[in-house]
Order: structure tokens, then sequence, then C-alpha cells
């Protein structure tokens, strides 16, 4: 019987975002391969809260600085004491983490690194040193587009390879409640067009307000919502006013409940510049919703143009416009992406991605043994 390696994986970030979702589906799909885990993060961080509550194995630490050499220390010493095989950084904060903890207190595990944006890493040289570390083994980039990015910039090519992301497709077999209509008191005739994304640069929400100018402009009735936090709701909301929408778009915030409110949506308008796969449109694959996105990233490795759905060009709202006035004007074409779509997405199912990811940890600890 083949010894299953023991993981440590390092989580950074305070917040709650899909990297940090990713982790724990792989946590937890690993977990029932019977895999030994480990969960490093922050004290006072959404991970915690998320391990406290659901009874992963973890330990935490009081995070100081985003380049913490006590934290760095804290990783050394529990994959000492854990007997730890390979560490699984999930961020760029816990990579640099556990590059100090290599470099300046001698913990030699094997680092497998996780690439989830479609972004050029940083030309410092720091950034340089940090992803050609001899202690990486494995960087495991969300798509085809990601490792494509990165190979300029790796030395060894073949430490490069690609796993996707998934999600648990089985989370939206329930078709909501309809708590969206109630709470915002919507016409139960009037169709939802939402995004679902930080309010941040990447996600290019000033295009999810462009496209909605034109709809409203050429008589499209619908409630526009825009779900989730970010250092550019100011700017995106005094926009939306400008263009004189502020009426018309919902701003609802960061949502605990978007896995309930995913099925009441009729279209995702998904208007990111940049995206290293984009896991939320597999989320709307699996609850049913139509799919309207832009082609950044790794996009137009889960979406098929007029398949799964509707594919515009990045900046470019009246291509999305066109799609969602098809989704909201033609029933059966409708239907026929949300078909391809339901299909499509079995091929993202967060139990896959846990068995490649366990291929590579199994390849790695055997050649450490040779």
């Amino acid at each position: 019987m083949i010894e299953l390696p023991r993981i440590a994986h390092v989580i950074s970030p305070l917040s709650w975002r899909g990297g940090e979702q990713q982790a724990i589906y792989l946590y937890e799909e690993l977990a029932k391969l019977g895999v030994y885990q480990l969960i490093l993060c922050a004290k006072g961080s959404a991970t915690e809260k998320y391990c406290e509550s659901h009874g992963l194995r973890f330990r935490s630490f009081k995070k100081r600085l985003n380049i913490d050499p006590f934290f760095a220390r804290s990783i050394g010493r529990v994959c000492r004491e854990e007997k730890i095989d390979i560490v699984h950084p999930h961020d760029s904060g816990a990579h640099t983490l556990c590059i100090l903890a290599a470099d300046l207190f001698s913990n030699s595990c094997p680092l497998v690194l996780h690439r989830r944006v479609d972004f050029p890493i940083s030309s410092s040289w720091f950034s340089r040193y940090k992803y050609n570390h001899s202690s990486i083994k494995k960087i495991i980039c969300v798509s085809e587009a990601v490792k494509e990015i990165l190979q300029k910039d790796i030395r060894n090519k073949g430490l490069l390879g690609v796993v996707y992301d998934g999600i648990d497709v089985d989370a939206f077999d329930d078709p909501g409640g309809g708590r969206l209509r109630s709470e915002f008191h919507l016409d139960p005739t009037i169709p939802i067009v939402a995004n679902i994304a930080a309010l941040t640069q990447q996600k290019d929400y000033f295009t999810f307000i462009d496209t909605v100018e034109i709809l409203e402009k050429d008589g499209v009735k619908a409630a526009w919502f825009a779900f989730g936090e970010g250092a550019q709701r100011e700017a995106l909301e005094a926009y939306s006013m400008e263009k004189g929408l502020q009426e018309k778009i919902r701003f609802a915030g960061f949502r605990k409940d978007i896995r309930t409110i995913i099925p009441e949506i009729d279209v995702l308008l998904f208007s990111s510049e940049t995206e290293g796969l984009g896991t939320t449109i597999l989320d709307c694959f699996a609850a049913g919703v139509a799919v309207v996105s832009t082609d950044a990233g790794g996009i137009p490795e889960i979406m098929i143009h007029q398949q799964t759905g509707w594919m515009g060009k990045v900046k470019d709202p009246e291509s999305l416009a066109e799609g969602v006035k098809i989704a909201l004007t033609q029933p059966e074409t409708k239907k026929e992406w949300i078909k391809g779509a339901k299909k499509r997405v079995q091929l993202f199912r967060r139990s896959l991605t846990a068995k490649k990811t366990l291929d590579i940890y199994q390849e790695i600890k055997a050649s450490e043994k040779n």
C-alpha cells in the first residue's frame, strides 16, 4: 500500500475569495481520500473561522506584516512537528512566507505552488527569486492561459503544470427559495442579471456598467445586480451615477448566502478583463444560469461560445449586450446554452481537481525518496 503524503496548506489572506474557497475544496476532497492535512492560516482570518466551524485541522498565527518572519518560523516548526512531506502555498503571500521558512529557518519541505491569476509575475528581483526557488517542485496553474503567461519567467519549464480548479457541482440542486426577489421586492416577471465578483480592476465593472447602459437604452428591462466588495466600490457607484444608472444597478455587497442566490439569477454578466479560470462561471453552469462573459484569460478553456453561453471580447460592452439580449429574448437558445453548460461542468468537479493534485503530491514524494 502506497503511503500518502502529509500536506500543509498555507493560506495567508484575512479575507475570503475564490482562492480560499478552492483551497478548502481541495482539503475537503483530499480528506475523503485519506490524506493527512493541516491548514496554516492567519489569526482572525475568514479561513480560520471556516476551519473552526467545520472541524478542519488547522493552526493559526498572528500575521503582523505581509512579509512576516515570525509566521515563516511557525511554518517551519509545524512542518517538523507534524512530519509534513509537502507544503502547498495557495497565494502569493503564502508563497513568500514559505520561501522565508526555507531560507531563514531551514524548512526543507518541498513546495507545490498554486497560481490562479492570469497576469505576469512582478519584475522585482525578489519575485523572480521566489518563483525560481529550488524548494519549488511544481507550479500548478489553473489554466493553460496562466501557464503560458508564466513560461517566460520560470527557468525550469518542467515545473509548470495545469490542474483546473473544480467546484461542488451538486451544491445547486436546490433551486432556491426566492430570497433575492423577496429581499429587494422585485416584480416576479422581471429577469435578474448579475455579476458576482470583487469590485476590483481585474473584474472590470466599468464594462459591466457600460453594458447595462446599452441595454437600458435599448429598452431591455431587468434587475441589475453587482455582488461583491472591493477597492473600486466608490468609483463604480460614482460612474453608475454619471451614467444615470444609480437607481438601476444595485451594489449588493459580498453575500455569504451567494449559493442560495445564484439559482435565482437569469443571466450572469461576467465582465472580467483578467481571469485565471473563472469558477463563478462554473457555479452558474451547475446552477442552470445562462452565462454571458468576456473571453479573458482562462475563460475560453471552460466556455464554448454559443454552446455553453455567450463570449464577448474584453472591454467590449456591445458584444456583451448582444449576448444578454439573446439570453433574455430567445428562450430556446438560452435553454440550449444551459443544457450544454450542465454537461460541460461535469469536467470540473472538485473531486477531479483533488485526484490530479494528489497525483502530483505522490510523484514529488516518490522523487524525494530517490
